[in-house]
């Protein structure tokens, strides 16, 4: 009973050290406010992706590499592209085309579109991960900078917007340990603010002023 006691102990280790990783990422755009920006129609803005690992363990369970893709609502999708990508920590990019753009509902929420390259002739996936080139870095506990992403915005509506990573198959964000086991990511948001350009509002202002200046001449001729 005891020497029965002592396996399903190691057993339950064995499946802690196995089963206790966790991996999220997060959005920066520098601007003082985690996770969300605010931008005008034709903006171009630059995102740093980050990503958080815990339970991993550089000399024994370390992180290799990582796949993860991207989404936004189908009310976005034509007025946004990923132009460029730059890769930290994990370098030997999976699929480095640009521009990727948002018309594939392939792993994607409802209501969501996800970015591939997609020139007509030629196509990816999307996959924004990459692997490491060597299997002697330390990829362990801690929050490494992973992707630069470029984005810009081509006469996008005003409104409120979600850029979120994926969680369903076939495009599961996930990253890899040196095991070759593949550990989910949950979802995670950048949330996007859409205004009018500075030239709209001036346009609109000057329309409100002549709407008003129209509504008072009608008013006196009345009078008169």
């Amino acid at each position: 009973m005891k020497k029965l006691s002592v396996i399903i102990g190691c057993l339950l280790l064995t499946a802690g050290f196995t089963f206790g990783q966790t991996q999220t990422l997060s959005f920066d755009d520098l601007n003082g406010t985690p996770n969300a920006g605010t931008y005008n129609s034709t903006d171009t803005f630059t995102l740093n992706v980050n990503l958080t690992l815990s339970g991993y363990d550089a000399a024994t369970l370390d992180a290799v590499g990582l796949s993860y893709f991207l989404q936004t609502e189908t009310s976005l999708a034509p007025f946004i592209s990923i132009t460029s990508i730059t890769y930290f920590t994990f370098t030997d990019s999976t699929q480095p085309s640009t521009p990727k753009i948002f018309d594939d509902p392939l792993g994607a929420n409802p209501g969501f579109l996800t970015a591939r390259y997609n020139d007509g002739v030629n196509m990816d996936q999307g996959d924004l991960g990459a692997t490491a080139n060597t299997f002697t870095e330390n990829r362990g506990d801690g929050t490494y900078l992973i992707t630069q992403l470029g984005f810009s915005l081509s006469g996008a509506p005003a409104g409120s917007y979600t850029l979120a990573s994926t969680t369903l198959s076939p495009k599961v964000s996930q990253v890899t340990d040196n095991n070759f086991d593949s550990h989910s990511i949950p979802q995670a948001n950048y949330f996007l603010t859409v205004v009018p350009e500075p030239s709209t509002w001036s346009m609109l202002a000057v329309g409100g002023l002549g709407a008003i200046g129209f509504t008072i001449l009608r008013r006196r001729k009345q009078r008169a």
